[in-house]
């Protein structure tokens, strides 16, 4: 296999020898491909569809007008890689393990397996900082000062040996300096939530990076690192912000997955992002994150208000704009007796023909998550026998899948007549968004709370908790 692999890169090399001066030839192979087709984007646009052929190739040609990052995605796994205007560019991987086994050969293949090595090393300090963040400060200090320094070391030995170009050191160097960032960034959330009477050992000499952070710097938009930091160090912003003005509040100001929490990172990235691109980046993932959790009329007043006044592009404020309006018909106080859906005899029905009982509570669920599924289901089961007074409502969300549907419903032995099915609509995709949220509706079909919940744990305390609420 490892003959015939190289044969193929070989005839790749001779098929994009040709060069031009902003024509680069990207290709490779990959084994146990998931799909038929390879993307590649840039800046969160996807910019050119490569298609893997039988024998695991592929090969296109794209324009590159100057050195820099783009993504190379082959869902759900996506990595970074560096290219410059004439490069032919080769990857090699196997989907069993991604981001390990891929390695680059051709032009920038040096780069690019450096760019690589960094990234391998810098997933493995999530166990650092897991290991670390109960020691002191200025201890962690020191190990992560020693980890950055042994970076730039290792890079100013191989551009003596590789001569990297000035934008490739520039992107090099930003790289371990992020990383770098964000490291103290989670260090610094992991002990002012767990340890706080620690963290007043964090000085601000503590955080003298902060100075010289770039919240707009376009070479790097499509940089991991640099996202994820951009991402915890927004996430410390807003807890800092929360815990000043609600000194009494403090714990809750921790709970990232909260509207209040979302909300106002949503608005210190209007505030301090100048880059149109990474400011619309950032305020589509986090308006889409809010709407998730808007379970009232006044958060759903707030995110409308702060939608009409910020710049997100034209497309995708529409695109918000339809989800805000199909969110309000599932807040509390609503009544969503008349939502339709399929029962398995593909007929279509209310929910409010299954409001017999006080309480019906309601999850959706995905074909594509077995894992989930199944946690699920048995808990279900549980709280059914528990709970003889609540009715306990499925909704599938990929109404084009039936006889698939039938399958998991009869494996997972569902209640059959309490699983239904979304209605094929314009709409019916937004359904995706609140597969780890739960609605509890009355007899009349008026929602009494409504949360998104990620544990068990969650789950059972929400139904416990909120079976005794009326309806406003």
């Amino acid at each position: 296999m490892r003959y015939f692999s190289t044969i193929i890169l070989i005839f790749i090399f001779v098929a994009c020898s040709e060069k031009d001066d902003t024509v680069t030839c990207i290709s490779g192979l990959i084994q146990n491909p998931t799909h038929d087709h390879i993307f590649v984007s840039e800046g969160g646009q996807r910019t050119d569809t490569l298609t893997i052929q039988d024998d695991g190739s592929f090969h296109s040609r794209i324009d590159v007008n100057k050195p820099k990052l783009m993504v190379f995605e082959h869902p759900p796994d996506y990595q970074t890689f560096y290219v410059t205007p004439g490069d032919s560019l080769s990857f090699r991987l196997n989907t069993f393990d991604f981001d390990g086994s891929l390695v680059f050969s051709g032009d920038s293949s040096e780069e690019n397996n450096f760019l690589m090595d960094m990234y391998l090393m810098n997933e493995a300090n999530n166990d650092l900082i897991l290991s670390y963040y109960k020691i002191p400060a200025d201890v962690f200090s020191d190990k992560t000062d020693s980890i950055k320094a042994n970076r730039i070391k290792k890079l100013e030995e191989l551009h003596k040996k590789h001569h990297f170009s000035e934008d490739f050191m520039d992107i090099a160097k930003k790289s371990i300096n992020y990383e770098y960032y964000d490291i103290r960034e989670r260090y610094a959330f992991l002990l002012k939530k767990y340890f706080p009477k620690k963290a007043n050992s964090m000085d601000d000499g503590f955080f003298e990076y902060r100075k010289s952070v770039d919240f707009n710097d376009a070479e790097l938009i499509s940089h991991f690192g640099y996202l994820r930091f951009l991402d915890d160090h927004l996430k410390n912003l807003s807890i800092k912000n929360c815990s000043e003005a609600d000194k009494q509040s403090k714990k809750t100001c921790f709970d990232l997955t909260s509207f209040n929490n979302i909300h106002r990172r949503l608005k210190l990235v209007d505030s301090i992002f100048n880059n149109e691109k990474l400011k619309k980046k950032f305020l589509g993932r986090f308006f889409e994150q809010e709407m998730v959790h808007i379970s009232t009329k006044e958060q759903l007043k707030k995110a409308t208000k702060l939608l009409d006044n910020v710049n997100i592009g034209k497309d995708k404020k529409q695109k918000l704009e339809s989800f805000f309006n199909f969110h309000k018909n599932f807040i509390v106080g609503k009544k969503i007796d008349q939502l339709t859906l399929k029962n398995h005899d593909k007929d279509t029905v209310k929910v409010g023909h299954f409001t017999d009982k006080p309480h019906t509570a309601i999850h959706v669920w995905s074909l594509s998550m077995p894992m989930m599924n199944k946690n699920r289901f048995k808990l279900i089961k549980r709280m059914r026998k528990k709970h003889d007074d609540i009715n306990f409502i499925g909704i599938n969300v990929e109404p084009d899948n039936y006889n698939l549907w039938q399958q998991n419903v009869t494996q997972y032995g569902l209640t059959r007549q309490h699983e239904l099915q979304t209605v094929s609509s314009p709409n019916y995709e937004l359904f995706n968004y609140y597969l780890n949220r739960f609605t509890l509706i009355d007899e009349n079909g008026k929602v009494i709370a409504t949360e998104v919940l990620n544990t068990d744990n969650d789950i059972k305390e929400f139904i416990v908790d909120n079976t005794q609420k009326k309806p406003e």
